[in-house]
C-alpha cells in the first residue's frame, strides 16, 4: 500500500469515527424525546391527541420540503459547515419547547426543529459521499444506521426513566438534552480531519441549477420512489406493529418493548455485514429484492397473527418483526449503494442525494397515516394492500438500474462466470 493509499485509509477510519460520534450523540438525544414527548405536549403543555398530531404532520412537511434545497446548497458552499450549522440549528430550535404554552407556539417550534432535523441526514449522506472513499460508504452508511440504533435505544432508556420518575422537571431535563445533543454533535461533525467536505462541490464560476437534471434523470426518479416504498418499514415498526399487536392480537402490551430490542440487536449485528456484500448496484438491486420478499413476509405474519391464540400469535409476531428487520437491513443497503452509484460523482451529486434523502423521508413524514388508514382501518386487507405496494417497490427498484449496468458491474465484481 502507498503512503498516499494509508493515509487515505487512515482519514476515512478517522471520518467514519467522528461521524459515528455525532450520530450516538444527536440519535441519544432524540430518542429520549420521542419517548417523552407526546406525553408532555398532552400532560404538561395541555395539547390534545389531535393537536400534536396535526401538528407534528405540518412540521414533518415542512421539513420534507426543505430536504432537496438544502441539501442542492451544498454544491455551492462546504458540506461540513451546512452539516455543523443545521445540527446547531436544531438544538436552538429544540430548546424552544421549554417556551410551548400553546398549540400555535407548538407548531412554529415543531416547524422551525423540522426545517435542521429533516435536512440533516441528506447532508451526513453528502459528508460520507465527499469525505470517504466509494469504496467506503455503504459500510459508513451501515456503521451510522447501527449507530443510531444504538443511540435511539439509549435515549429511549433515558427517556423511560423520566416517564417513571413522573417528575415535571425531568421533561425539561430530555428537553435540553436532546438540544445539547445536537449542538454536541455539530461539534464532533466539525472535528472531522480535513477533506473535500471543506470545499463546495462545484468551485466554477458559472453554477447552472442542477434540481432540473435531478428529475430528468428518469432511472434515478424512479429508484427513489422505489426505495422510499420499501422505507415504509420505519413507520412499520415504529407505528403500525405496536398498534397492531395492541388492538388486534392476544399479545400483552409488555412484549412491545422486547421486539424492539430484538429489532436493535439484530441490526446491530446485521447491517454492517450485508452492507459491506452490497458492494455495487448489482449486488444493490439483488439485496432490495431480498429485503421487498422480506417486508412481505413479515406483512403476511403479522396479518396472521390476529387470528390465531396467544403462542401462535406471539411466534407469528416474533418472526414478523424479524423479517421486518432484515428487511430495513436489506433496504439500507441497498438504499446507500444504489444512492451513491446511480449517481454521478460531480458537482450534482448534492442535489442527486437530496433528492433520495427526499423520497427516504416521505416514507417517515406520510407513512404513519397510511400505514394506520391500511393496517388498522382494513385489517388483514389492508396488510395484504402494503404488500402490494412494496411489491410495487421492488419491481421500480429492479426497473431502475440498466440490465447491462447491472451485468457489468456483476462481473466486475465476480458474480458472473
Amino acid at each position: 500500500m502507498s503512503v498516499a493509499s494509508a493515509a487515505r485509509v487512515s482519514d476515512d477510519a478517522s471520518t467514519k469515527r467522528w461521524l459515528a460520534l455525532a450520530s450516538l450523540l444527536d440519535w441519544a438525544g432524540t430518542g429520549s424525546w420521542i419517548t417523552v414527548s407526546a406525553i408532555y405536549f398532552t400532560r404538561v403543555v395541555g395539547l390534545s391527541g389531535q393537536q400534536v398530531g396535526l401538528g407534528m404532520t405540518l412540521g414533518g412537511l415542512v421539513g420534507l420540503a426543505a430536504v432537496v434545497p438544502v441539501s442542492a446548497s451544498a454544491r455551492r458552499w462546504p458540506v461540513r459547515p451546512l452539516s455543523v450549522s443545521v445540527h446547531a440549528f436544531r438544538g436552538v430550535a429544540v430548546a424552544g419547547y421549554l417556551l410551548v404554552n400553546s398549540f400555535p407556539g407548538f407548531v412554529l417550534v415543531t416547524c422551525l426543529t423540522a426545517l435542521g432535523d429533516r435536512p440533516a441526514a441528506s447532508l451526513n449522506q453528502i459528508v460520507v459521499a465527499r469525505a470517504l472513499s466509494a469504496e467506503s460508504r455503504a459500510s459508513a452508511m451501515a456503521m451510522l444506521h447501527v449507530t443510531i440504533n444504538v443511540g435511539i435505544t439509549t435515549g429511549a432508556a433515558l427517556g423511560g426513566l423520566t416517564l417513571l420518575s413522573g417528575s415535571g422537571a425531568g421533561y425539561g431535563v430530555v428537553i435540553l438534552g436532546n438540544a445539547a445533543s445536537s449542538v454536541l454533535a455539530s461539534v464532533a461533525i466539525a472535528l472531522m480531519p480535513a477533506s473535500p467536505v471543506d470545499l463546495p462541490a462545484d468551485d466554477s464560476t458559472e453554477r447552472k441549477p442542477v434540481i432540473l437534471d435531478v428529475l430528468r434523470d428518469r432511472r434515478y426518479v424512479a429508484a427513489t420512489a422505489g426505495l422510499g416504498l420499501l422505507a415504509l418499514h420505519v413507520p412499520l415498526l415504529n407505528v403500525a406493529v405496536p398498534l397492531w399487536t395492541v388492538r388486534h392480537t392476544n399479545i400483552p402490551v409488555a412484549i412491545v418493548g422486547p421486539l424492539f430490542v430484538l429489532n436493535t440487536v439484530l441490526v446491530v449485528a446485521l447491517q454492517v455485514p450485508v452492507s459491506r456484500w452490497a458492494r455495487d448496484i448489482a449486488r444493490g438491486r439483488q439485496v432490495a429484492v431480498g429485503a421487498g420478499a422480506a417486508l412481505v413476509g413479515a406483512a403476511t405474519c403479522l396479518a396472521a397473527a390476529a387470528r390465531t391464540g396467544l403462542v401462535g400469535a406471539l411466534a407469528l409476531t416474533v418472526a414478523g418483526v424479524v423479517l421486518l428487520t432484515l428487511g430495513e437491513i436489506g433496504h439500507g443497503a441497498a438504499a446507500w449503494t444504489l444512492s451513491f452509484g446511480l449517481a454521478p460523482d460531480d458537482h450534482r451529486q448534492p442535489a442527486y442525494l437530496g433528492c433520495f434523502g427526499m423520497g427516504t423521508a416521505s416514507a417517515t413524514v406520510l407513512g404513519p397515516s397510511l400505514l394506520t388508514a391500511l393496517v388498522l382501518g382494513l385489517g388483514g386487507v389492508g396488510w395484504m394492500l402494503l404488500a402490494g405496494l412494496i411489491g410495487v417497490g421492488v419491481a421500480v427498484v429492479w426497473a431502475s438500474v440498466p440490465t447491462r449496468q447491472a451485468r457489468h458491474a456483476a462481473s466486475r465484481s465476480g458474480l458472473l462466470s
